[in-house]
């Protein structure tokens, strides 16, 4: 009895009242007297508490002779009950954001501790919108090291929701690792000499929010203003600026792009758009002859939603009234080979909708069509693709 106890604890039904209940349910109803020694709580305060569950609709009673018996509703009422408190609490929250929101000129200050106040410092950063990104100063008290786990999921869902990340690091062998993942981690890390800008703390901004953490101390803050965010964001960008690589030479873009060509394998991230309609997916072909869908690469410090409207406007001639992109549904990777170098794509998939019949390809590609899955896994297609379509489900 104890474990079920403790899991409908965690779903919002007390201790004792969920030991009443349990004990009514197990000997098919009785007196309170019979109930009370089941439970092993005291027969008066038994009582009350059936009262309570018969408010909530979990025990209801009856009369036997002179007798009262209580008997236990079936236990899918108990979902009911939930369904009932979770649609309280949705028609509640407008009016708590209204009192939230009704004193804007202090910051608000929250507090976090432990390994579970950690995690919620990351899981506010998911709240902002598609194509939007975080700032981060990460330090060398990796948050790798005590949230194995959590890390890479939240990574995972970070990049679904579209949330780009740009990253000022200690210059350090983990730090490295870490820089290798940045564009399969929708990130852009810059490193800086631990010795001269020793990082004690992890500091993210976003939004209207800063989010200070400690993971040694496994505490952290969000603070919430507008005007220290954007100081802060202010900050942040000057600190990029003046970001050096290993060789201590300042990094801006155009230094960036130039060191990028040199490398024989780039791995660059690609948004690719299923339009559907009528059960077939739309494919274009390139001027290689090969097939694949819309979308194309995000150029350097270029954001995903602007990349992503960017090349549907050059490939099909879309504004981005004409159609609708929904969430990500999946991912592959492919190569690119060219004479002096191949790339390394991260493919993005996105679900999208049309809202026109006609559109004009440019000269990229040479045709389009619509196509069924088999159809699609007839086509010609750089490898990635039809491994991507002979596992995907619409």
């Amino acid at each position: 009895m104890d474990k079920i106890v403790e899991k409908l604890a965690g779903i919002g039904i007390e201790e004792k009242p969920a030991r009443v209940y349990l004990a009514t349910l197990e000997i098919g109803g009785g007196l309170a007297s019979e109930i009370a020694q089941k439970a092993g709580i005291e027969r008066t305060h038994t009582y009350h508490l059936l009262e309570q569950l018969i408010r909530e609709g979990l025990v209801y009673r009856s009369e036997k002779g002179n007798k009262l018996i209580f008997m236990a509703q079936s236990p899918k009422k108990i979902g009911q009950l939930i369904e009932s408190r979770l649609e309280q609490a949705k028609n509640l929250i407008p009016e708590l954001l209204m009192l939230e929101g009704s004193n804007t000129t202090k910051p608000k200050i929250k507090l976090y501790e432990g390994i579970e106040g950690i995690k919620q410092l990351f899981e506010e950063t998911l709240d902002l919108p598609r194509g939007t990104e975080t700032l981060a100063y990460s330090s060398a008290e990796s948050i790798h090291d005590y949230l194995k786990e959590y890390v890479p999921q939240y990574l995972k869902r970070r990049v679904r929701k579209g949330i780009s990340q740009r990253a000022i690091a200690e210059n350090s062998e983990e730090a490295r690792e870490h820089q290798k993942m940045d564009a399969e981690e929708s990130r852009q890390t810059r490193l800086v000499d631990r010795n001269k800008f020793p990082f004690k703390n992890e500091i993210n901004i976003f939004g209207n929010k800063i989010m200070i953490a400690s993971y040694r101390d496994l505490m952290g803050v969000i603070i919430e203003s507008k005007e220290i965010a954007d100081t802060q964001r202010a900050i942040f960008e000057l600190a990029w600026l003046g970001t050096r690589d290993a060789d201590g030479k300042v990094l801006n873009k155009e230094i960036a792009e130039n060191e990028l060509r040199k490398v024989e394998k780039i791995r660059k991230t690609t948004q690719k758009v299923i339009f559907e309609h009528d059960g077939k997916i739309l494919m274009m072909k390139d001027t290689k002859n090969h097939w694949e869908l819309p979308g194309g690469t995000i150029d350097f410090a270029e954001d995903a939603d602007v990349a992503l409207m960017r090349e549907l406007k050059e490939e099909m001639g879309l504004d981005p009234q004409q159609y609708n992109i929904e969430n990500i549904i999946g991912n592959f990777k492919i190569v690119r080979e060219f004479p002096d170098k191949h790339y390394h794509f991260l493919v993005l998939v996105y679900r999208g909708k049309l809202k026109v019949a006609d559109f004009q390809i440019s000269s990229e590609h040479t045709e389009f069509g619509w196509f069924t899955i088999p159809e699609i896994l007839e086509l010609d297609m750089v490898s990635g693709y039809k491994e991507f379509f002979a596992n995907i489900t619409l």
